[in-house]
């Protein structure tokens, strides 16, 4: 069992945090399926919630756990969903109706937790095919008209999803709370999500969340953390269902094998915009704010206006960009709720 108040002890020691102030847990499908290039889609998954009620949480999943794995040894009580959905030898004397039980009763966990489930997926195709300008601009490159003042990570996907999952999470809190990231124990993975995330703590001009994010990340073995295994879990279906479509050549979830356990998730989502998916129209919409000193694929707002006074043109684009981000979080989001049975 996981300490009764550990991520509670550690924010307030760390961060002055007070017990109501929310933290937020993520499991990134980088480890699994989505780190593989064959793969369409890289996807990240997490769970937000304040500190007490992850303690409640805790308590009710590991109630679960013991009740269904209680033949095997307690370092094998955990949930990992490739486990559990590739038949490991742990489930395999399982029948289907406690697997199905199992199942049912994690999801049962969710829905009745007060976490709120947040999601990215990037397009891996269309973010390979794009030119260097336009991957450094995604990944936090910043270009002052003239020169690249900060290079990005262009040849970093894993960046674009990462940077979504901690800003959106942001968006939970009230200015005066702190954003406690806390991601899976894996050490191929923690150098590059300490970098990236240090690279968002010091973005110049800061970032509009920054007084809300913690000044440092915690790793935790999965294993013994029950919200890191719910965020495994959300992922793993996230990641199938983009992966899924892409294969089918589909922007609707019907067809899938998955999908009840979608609608699932979805009982977690405040808002479809929690829920992004930077695919060849989502990443074009980003692009869209390109000044016309980038070098594109394609012309952008900024490229296509005429040669105005700067003051005019600085108006122009201001309204171009409002249209545009309303656009994506509108229409660029996870069309799952159409035909919810």
């Amino acid at each position: 069992m996981t300490p009764r108040s550990w991520i509670a002890d550690l924010v307030q020691a760390l961060h002055g945090a007070t017990m109501d102030s929310p933290f937020m847990v993520y499991r990134s499908f980088i480890d699994e399926a989505g780190i593989q290039t064959s793969d369409a889609y890289l996807c990240l998954a997490g769970y937000i919630a304040k500190a007490d009620e992850w303690e409640r949480f805790e308590k009710e999943w590991n109630f679960v756990l013991e009740q269904y794995m209680s033949d095997l040894p307690q370092n094998e009580r955990y949930f990992h969903a490739l486990e559990f959905y590739h038949n490991h030898r742990k489930y395999r004397a399982w029948k289907r109706g406690k697997r199905e039980s199992f199942e049912n009763a994690l999801f049962g966990v969710l829905r009745h937790s007060k976490a709120n489930l947040y999601s990215c997926a990037l397009q891996r195709k269309i973010f390979a095919s794009m030119s260097e300008d336009e991957r450094r601009l995604l990944t936090g490159g910043i270009h002052n008209g003239m020169k690249w003042i900060d290079f990005g990570a262009p040849t970093k996907p894993y960046f674009l999803p990462f940077q979504f999952c901690i800003i959106q999470a942001a968006q939970f809190l009230r200015e005066t709370d702190k954003l406690f990231p806390v991601m899976s124990r894996q050490e191929q993975y923690k150098i590059h999500a300490l970098e990236l995330y240090e690279q968002m703590l010091n973005y110049h001009p800061a970032l509009q969340c920054r007084s809300k994010l913690a000044d440092d990340m915690i790793f935790s073995d999965p294993k013994k953390v029950a919200a890191l295994q719910a965020s495994d879990l959300a992922v793993y279906w996230m990641a199938r269902l983009e992966n899924w479509k892409a294969k089918m050549n589909t922007t609707q979830s019907d067809g899938f094998e998955g999908r009840w356990r979608i609608f699932r998730l979805l009982e977690n989502v405040r808002e479809h915009g929690d829920l992004k998916v930077f695919n060849f129209e989502g990443l074009m919409l980003s692009l869209g704010r390109c000044n016309r000193y980038i070098k594109t694929s394609f012309p952008t707002l900024d490229q296509q206006l005429p040669s105005l006074p700067l003051a005019k043109r600085k108006q122009v684009l201001g309204v171009m960009r409002r249209i545009n981000l309303r656009r994506f979080l509108d229409h660029e989001t996870l069309a799952l709720r159409v035909g919810h049975d």
